[in-house]
């Protein structure tokens, strides 16, 4: 709870102080409820509108460190975009970069439509490490 001694706050203030204080209510929660575990983390700020282009390199950098590891390698899956050919879940594979970025954007839009929440990283992440993994890409976006 925040308090003021000997001076009176301004109802901006007050309002900026709760949103401060849902926050931290916030991320607790989600920690618990991804972990388990108590926790004293504020959740990380939610866009109202975003920037696709730069919402899709910081997914890269969460997924691939922008193409530089694993599946960005081997198939220019800068995203880690699986496909089910066969009924067989595997990578998909693009023949260039801005093939898979533009994949993403376009999966995100009509899927998605908004700057990640947790619910939603879950959804991508298949719920591997999505508070972590929504922590780094809210993380590169704010940078």
């Amino acid at each position: 709870m925040f308090f003021s001694i000997g001076a009176t706050s301004s109802p901006k203030t007050e309002v900026n102080k709760r949103i401060a204080q849902e926050a931290v209510v916030t991320g607790s929660a989600l920690h618990k409820a991804s972990t388990g575990e108590e926790s004293e983390i504020a959740a990380p700020p939610v866009a109202k509108t975003f920037d696709i282009d730069k919402l899709a390199y910081c997914v890269a950098v969460a997924e691939t460190n922008n193409c530089t590891k694993g599946m960005g390698v081997t198939k220019n899956n800068c995203f880690g975009i699986m496909h089910w050919p066969n009924g067989k879940r595997t990578g998909k594979t693009y023949l260039t970069r801005d093939d898979s970025y533009a994949d993403f954007k376009r999966i995100w839009l009509k899927s998605y439509g908004s700057f990640p929440t947790h619910a939603m990283a879950i959804k991508w992440t298949g719920n591997d490490n999505a508070t972590r993994w929504l922590n780094n890409v809210t993380g590169c976006y704010n940078s």
